[in-house]
C-alpha cells in the first residue's frame, strides 16, 4: 500500500501541471482476481480523492496495459462481474479495441 500512496503522490503532482485526464494502472498480477482489481481500483480513487482532492473525472485507471498478454480474460472477468456498473466505471474505447484482438 505504500508503494500505492507514492504512486498517487507522484501522480496527483503531474495532475498540477496539466488539465488533462491521469493514466494509472492495476497490478497485472491481479488478472485473474476480479475482486482484487477492484479493490485497488477504488482504493487508487480514494486515495487521489481523499488525499489530494482530485475530481475522479480527471482518473483513468486501466486494468490491462498493451504490454500485458493476458488483458482479454481479465476484461472479459471484469465485465462479467458486475463490478463496473455498481462502481460507475466506464471502459474506455481504445483499450476495448485492444482488448478484444
Amino acid at each position: 500500500m505504500s508503494l500505492e500512496r507514492y504512486l498517487v503522490d507522484v501522480g496527483a503532482d503531474m495532475m498540477s501541471r496539466s488539465s488533462g485526464p491521469h493514466f494509472t494502472f492495476v497490478n497485472p498480477n491481479f488478472h485473474n482476481n476480479v475482486e482484487l482489481i477492484v479493490e485497488q481500483a477504488l482504493r487508487l480513487v480514494k486515495l487521489f480523492a481523499d488525499n489530494h482532492g482530485v475530481v475522479t473525472d480527471r482518473l483513468v485507471i486501466s486494468v490491462c496495459s498493451a504490454s500485458h498478454h493476458r488483458c482479454p480474460g481479465a476484461m472479459t472477468r471484469l465485465a462479467d462481474s458486475g463490478h463496473s456498473e455498481r462502481h460507475g466505471c466506464r471502459e474506455a474505447p481504445q483499450e476495448r479495441a485492444w482488448c478484444q484482438h
